[in-house]
This record gives structure tokens, C-alpha cells and sequence, in this order.
């Protein structure tokens, strides 16, 4: 009986071992902040003075766990079924200028921290990406994921764009 309890003991042991380094692997390795990113038009209202913009918004949310950074907007050019391993495609150079728009990288260090990145709208703007063809258009974390904007947003905000500066 006293064989068989310290076998068993060890056992145990084992099992508590191997679940303690799956989760440490786990929570270091592929537990990874969850983003979302979305996109709209907006106008920017403030107390006393005329709106400004209209401005198409990229809205970053950090839904953690942990912290993630935010370094670069970017787009691709096509769908990647129509060129499986092409990865046509740039970032998108933010209007540093504009006080209103957050600066790239951006830490998000808790979940539910936001960014709102402000890019040109206007067909008077050669840098306004709808100017441009492009299939996606999103962001870039530290961890070199890209991360788009849903594409039925994506639809109805070029539908929009063409709607507004239809000649």
C-alpha cells in the first residue's frame, strides 16, 4: 500500500506539473490582446465653434488580456484569394498635424483603451485612401498581426464617399 501511494503521489505531481506549464505557455505564447477595428465617418463638434472635418475614423479597442502596440495603419490592394501569396498593399501615413487624432505606435495597456486615428476625407485630398483602390484596410500591432476593419464596413463607407462627391 505504501508503494502504491507515493506512485500515486507522483503521479499526481506530474499532472499538476504539465497543467501548470500548458497554461504558462498558453498565457505567454498565444493569449495575445484581442483588437477591434472599425471605421466610420465622423464630424468633430466643439463648444463655440464650426465642426470640423468630415474625417473617416479608424477606431482601435483593446479587449485584452494584456497589453498590445499599435504601430501603423495599412491597406491591401487586393483580396487574397485573387492573389493567394501576394501581399500587395502599404500603410497609410496618419495626419500628424491634426491635435484632434491620436499618434502612432499607441499603447493600449488595459482592455477597453481606445484609439481614434483621423485620415483625410475628401476628393480634394490626393492622400484620402478612397482616392486610391483598396480591397482592406486596418492596422498593424506589435505582435505583426494585421488586424482590418469588417468589409461590410468598408463597402458602406465607399458607398458613402461616392454618394457625397458624386459630380
Amino acid at each position: 500500500m505504501k508503494d502504491n501511494t507515493a506512485i500515486l503521489i507522483s503521479l499526481l505531481s506530474v499532472v499538476i506539473a504539465a497543467i501548470a506549464l500548458g497554461w504558462n505557455i498558453y498565457r505567454d505564447i498565444f493569449s495575445k490582446a484581442r483588437i477591434k477595428v472599425s471605421a466610420s465617418r465622423v464630424m468633430i463638434h466643439r463648444a463655440g465653434m464650426n465642426p470640423t472635418g468630415p474625417y473617416l475614423s479608424l477606431d482601435v479597442t483593446n479587449f485584452g488580456p494584456g497589453s498590445v502596440k499599435i504601430e501603423l495603419i495599412v491597406y491591401r490592394d487586393t483580396p487574397s484569394w485573387r492573389r493567394p501569396f501576394s501581399r500587395a498593399g502599404g500603410m497609410i501615413v496618419h495626419d500628424y498635424e491634426n491635435p484632434l487624432s491620436a499618434t502612432l505606435p499607441n499603447r493600449l495597456q488595459d482592455p477597453g483603451d481606445r484609439l481614434n486615428l483621423l485620415l483625410s476625407w475628401s476628393n480634394q485630398d490626393a492622400n484620402c485612401i478612397f482616392m486610391h483602390p483598396f480591397y482592406r484596410l486596418g492596422v498593424r500591432d506589435s505582435f505583426g498581426r494585421n488586424l482590418w476593419v469588417p468589409q461590410n464596413e468598408i463597402r458602406l463607407l465607399k458607398n458613402k464617399f461616392a454618394k457625397e462627391f458624386r459630380h
